[in-house]
């Protein structure tokens, strides 16, 4: 009988460290393993998409498919109205 326990992981496609906290602080108690994709040697490619959401597919994709696991991506700023809601 195999008692081995396998922890899942969530690799965190994000370079910014006060993202990293508030992301594993929201997954913590879940069982799950939360490395970033850094910690683990995978360099995240350059955000070239052209919203927050291109961007963080752009990170998992990529983590996931360098660490062959899932990946969850984040890219988030602010957006002035009164600058016709660029960031």
């Amino acid at each position: 009988m195999d008692t081995r326990h396998d922890t899942a992981r969530l690799v965190l496609a994000t370079d910014n460290t006060g993202k990293l906290e508030e992301l594993r602080t929201l997954l913590a108690g879940l069982g799950v393993e939360t490395p970033s994709a850094r910690e683990l040697g995978c360099a995240l490619p350059e955000e070239t998409g052209t919203s927050y959401l291109e961007n963080a597919s752009i990170k998992a994709i990529a983590a996931a498919q360098a660490l062959g696991c899932l990946a969850l991506g984040d890219d988030t700023g602010l957006a002035v109205p009164s600058l016709g809601g660029v960031p």
